[in-house]
């Protein structure tokens, strides 16, 4: 525990200020939080648990090692092979396949912890490539980012310039940027009467703030209905969302044109009250303001969509074309540096107003690869965009919605440095492990070597005859847990590993072997343990 709490005070050091533009700083302050000390009580509790087992293990060894060295009472029992046992092989092959073959519960001790020990090589291997991959597969995710208020409480109603939205549309890292402008409507015949005064007047401003706005927009995703949900669409046949960012003839900017419906998106509790449905045409009122004067216009809408409202306020989609042409924004053509016209009198003027002065009140994008977050932030950071709570040179306040993003890449960090630092550990206790298995398994058999030896088998021939067994029953455990290659994620990283252990395994048996077989022959006969 105290090595685990250690790795994860390490791995978390690096993580406790937040990134610049992320939305962890978005009245959320994440400190270290540096604790008492690892939980020992669970330590005491393993250990006591591991003291428990090898004292129930080494009672039941030493039963058995006092059964092996009492004297035998009556019949003594002895398992014969059925069938021809010496005619398969020759030599040390020969030798090592009977002993493998009468070996019983002795032959199966190595293939069970072989194969125990694979098991766990390629878990961890595993473990550690399935994180790897993840880490990739999260660096891949798009993140979303949006203008936001000062405060970073506000996503709507802000003023976002077309300058600002055109250096993030042009942004290579950035691939989709969805904008919006809103204005007050009302039909014709929903709008009380009011005195023709400035107090009428105030009333009539008060009014029309109080109503639902038709949104001009260039996708759903700029809505601020939708900024975390998905909408549900009904749509006539024929139309999509496409529609949105398409340039159509825009009843705001040109009054004189033949054709000025615009396709709009009503929710369905609008269209119920009204008695309209999909494909049906009607007017809405707007107030549009510029340069110093405001105009009532009115603007005939045709349903090719209805969605499911959520709000009290019936809002109306219409393509960003009714406010500004896309291609101001999103095209090449570079954006008019001249003064706006005071007096608006042709449609040029109308037309050189507007690209001086158009401005969103949300704005959204979308960045390709998490993994340019950090490239981005450059960016922003050059060009003087401001942070939550840190004003800068350009006013716009833009924040990244990163915060799912670094948490879960922080606990994929963290698992990562925790597995890479004990997985050299894991691998030194296993084959330390395989060597222990393989010296007991070769020690405790001293008196097979001493009749080999008393019947004069030569030293290679013996080593050969035990060194076979024992690698040909490591073989066949390791080759079992080798099937866990095509059921464990990312096992097959972890082969370099499960042949470390192998050859510790193979290197621990032949110097047992070796070892053994350099005891003199007497030693060997009487040496009693």
């Amino acid at each position: 525990p105290v090595l685990i709490y250690r790795v994860e005070q390490a791995a978390a050091a690096a993580q406790t200020k937040a990134p610049a533009f992320s939305e962890t700083a978005l009245g959320v302050t994440r400190e270290q939080v540096l604790e008492s000390g690892a939980p020992y009580l669970a330590a005491l509790l393993a250990a006591g648990c591991v003291l428990a087992l090898a004292l129930l293990l080494c009672l039941l060894f030493l039963g058995l090692a006092h059964r092996a060295m009492s004297a035998d009472r009556g019949k003594v029992r002895v398992r014969v092979p059925r069938g021809r046992t010496s005619s398969f092989g020759r030599g040390s092959l020969r030798f090592a396949w009977l002993s493998l073959w009468r070996g019983g519960l002795r032959s199966l001790t190595v293939p069970l912890v072989s194969l125990v020990l694979t098991l766990l090589i390629l878990v961890v291997g595993g473990s550690l490539k399935g994180w790897e991959e993840d880490l990739r597969a999260l660096d891949a995710m798009p993140v979303e980012g949006q203008a936001v208020s000062t405060n970073g409480k506000y996503y709507a109603g802000l003023v976002v310039s077309a300058k600002n939205v055109r250096f993030l549309a042009k942004l290579d890292s950035i691939e989709d940027c969805a904008v919006s402008k809103g204005w007050h409507y009302w039909l014709a015949e929903d709008m009380p009467p009011f005195s023709d005064n400035e107090f009428g007047e105030e009333l009539r401003r008060v009014w029309v703030q109080t109503q639902p706005e038709l949104t001009a927009l260039n996708s759903l995703r700029a809505a601020k209905e939708y900024y975390y949900t998905e909408p549900e669409l009904s749509w006539l046949e024929g139309w999509d969302e496409s529609c949105l960012a398409e340039e159509v003839c825009s009843p705001l900017l040109f009054e004189g044109t033949e054709d000025r419906t615009l396709p709009a998106v009503v929710s369905r509790e609008f269209l119920e009250s009204r008695g309209l449905e999909l494909g049906d045409r009607f007017t809405v009122q707007i107030d549009w303001e510029f340069s110093l004067a405001s105009r009532e216009i009115s603007v005939p809408l045709l349903v090719v969509a209805s969605y499911q409202q959520t709000g009290t306020k019936a809002t109306i989609f219409v393509p960003l074309s009714a406010y500004v042409e896309p291609n101001w924004i999103f095209g090449d053509e570079p954006l008019s540096e001249q003064r706006p016209p005071m007096v608006l009198r042709t449609d040029e003027d109308v037309e050189q107003y507007l690209k001086a002065t158009a401005a969103f009140s949300t704005c959204r994008f979308r960045l390709r690869s998490a993994a340019d977050l950090g490239a981005l932030r450059e960016i922003l950071r050059d060009a003087a965009f401001s942070q939550v709570g840190r004003l800068n040179q350009n006013r716009c306040t833009l924040v990244l919605r990163d915060g799912s993003y670094l948490e879960t890449r922080d606990t994929l960090e963290r698992n990562l440095s925790l597995g890479r630092r004990l997985f050299p550990a894991i691998l030194g206790l296993v084959a330390l492990v395989g060597l222990v298995v393989s010296w007991l398994m070769i020690h405790g058999r001293r008196e097979e070597f001493a009749l080999m030896r008393s019947f004069g088998t030569k030293r290679g021939r013996v080593f050969f005859s035990f060194f076979l067994e024992q690698s040909f029953l490591c073989l066949l455990g390791c080759g079992l847990g080798c099937l866990g290659i095509l059921r464990i994620p990312g096992a097959a990283e972890a082969r370099p590993a499960l042949v470390a252990y192998l050859l510790c395994y193979l290197l621990g048996c032949a110097a047992s072997v070796l070892l053994v077989g350099r005891m003199r022959l007497m030693d060997l006969i009487f040496n009693q343990e």
